[in-house]
């Protein structure tokens, strides 16, 4: 996972494993499936299991590879690799096209630069290594993100080290003006251009600025989008057997394989209690 994009017939059967085990799945005897995998693979906080899907996950160790090839430019398989496949001309930035896809191994760390890109920021220390339009470094975000607009060559190749000169920032070198908002936001970035302070690759999403990847499997589009918060989050600040909180968990998401739920999932089953012989079958109603 760490250094290959694994094919679907690799990636499906270990998903099917995670699946089984939740469920007690065997070969002997198959087991209804009763919440779905999405919402099991989902955070505590979003009303999930907080389970790893194979394929984020396998995203998110190929980010990791990125990071890695980025920050550890000391190691010999970073400047081999640098030395085999990078182009020379544009070693300083991060785009994909510098990445040639050549070789498995180069291929894995062009694949895991999407997420790399989304959870990184940079610190800027001589400004040399960071491009004003395109990267992270003004709290996070890249200025093309703040503002909206076309860009010329100039703009794409201008550095934060020829915007700012001597702790003076030459507005006339950008194509357009920007709103005074986000001029204060880049006036108050604490800038290095003394000594031999290196512009340094922050992660956004862990205290400690190190890449973290539980936070980058959670960056994919397919995982990052709006989720509702889950009320119910008491349950697993419960002080019980394991067995219970899953029982409470099933509750919640209304998933409890009583007659009523299979009936609204397309069993042909009869809901009507055969104690009371009043009501359906409900959770409740069972509790």
């Amino acid at each position: 996972m760490l250094n290959h994009l694994l094919p679907r017939r690799v990636l499906d059967p270990l998903d099917r494993v995670s699946k089984n085990f939740i469920w007690g799945t065997t070969q002997e005897k198959l087991k209804l499936h009763m919440v779905s995998w999405e919402k099991i693979t989902s955070p505590k906080e979003h009303g999930g299991l907080g389970i790893q899907a194979a394929r984020p996950k396998n995203m998110a160790m190929l980010a990791k590879l990125h990071w890695r090839y980025k920050t550890e430019k000391d190691k010999f398989w970073v400047k081999v690799l640098s030395h085999k496949y990078e182009n020379p001309k544009k070693s300083l930035f991060f785009h994909l096209e510098s990445l040639n896809p050549w070789g498995n191994n180069w291929k894995a760390i062009n694949l895991g630069f999407p997420i790399f890109k989304k959870g990184i920021w940079w610190r800027i220390g001589n400004g040399h290594g960071v491009r004003v339009w395109l990267d992270n470094w003004i709290n996070g975000e890249s200025l093309q993100g703040m503002i909206k607009g076309p860009l010329r060559q100039e703009d794409v190749e201008l550095i934060v080290a020829a915007l700012c000169r001597d702790h003076d920032w030459r507005w006339e070198l950008l194509s357009f003006e920007l709103p005074d908002s986000v001029k204060n936001k880049v006036k108050a970035i604490l800038l290095q251009f003394f000594g031999s302070g290196k512009d340094t690759i922050m992660w956004k999403f862990s205290k400690d600025s190190e890449f973290s990847t539980g936070s980058a499997y959670q960056l994919p589009p397919s995982l990052n989008q709006q989720k509702t918060s889950f009320k119910e989050q008491w349950i697993w600040k419960l002080d019980i057997l394991p067995k219970i909180i899953s029982f409470l968990w099933l509750c919640v998401h209304g998933s409890i394989p009583v007659k009523y739920v299979l009936a609204e999932r397309g069993v042909n089953c009869d809901k009507v209690c055969p104690v009371c012989k009043q009501h359906d079958v409900s959770i409740i109603h069972l509790l």
